[in-house]
């Protein structure tokens, strides 16, 4: 899904739930047809993931740790934080350690600026919900 916006469509719900919440329970929800949603917020670069509009326009240093949770009903939540690597490089596959945006080590579940649902179907998973968390 990640790769391939034609695999997104084939792999999108009728519509996606789209939410933005805002830091004192705002909530501004839409519900977007898979032909229009263009709002994926995850990219591929070399072998890491980033996001497709980063927090401060130009930021080329910001990446996307990613965590999967499957439900007893085979639903999946991915929830993804944005993060900054400090070093030590050690190498292509090792950027360092991921600090989150609050300038935090990254710990799974502190801080997420996203949640993406996705639910089972015959042969695959659809996608039927983009959340963001607005900072």
């Amino acid at each position: 899904m990640i790769r391939s916006a034609a695999v997104r469509k084939k792999y999108a719900a009728p519509q996606i739930d789209y939410e933005e919440r805002g830091k004192k329970n705002e909530t501004r929800k839409s519900a977007i047809p898979k032909e229009s949603y263009d709002k994926f917020p995850i990219q591929m670069f070399d072998f890491f993931w980033k996001t497709t509009v980063p927090a401060k326009p130009g930021d080329k240093e910001e990446y996307v740790m990613m965590e999967f949770n499957q439900g007893q009903s085979n639903q999946i939540s991915v929830e993804w934080t944005r993060v900054h690597y400090r070093g030590p490089y050690v190498g292509e596959e090792n950027l360092g350690t991921a600090y989150d945006l609050d300038g935090k080590p990254y710990r799974p579940g502190r801080r997420v600026d996203g949640k993406l649902l996705l639910y089972p179907t015959k042969d695959c998973w659809e996608l039927v919900a983009d959340i963001r968390y607005l900072r």
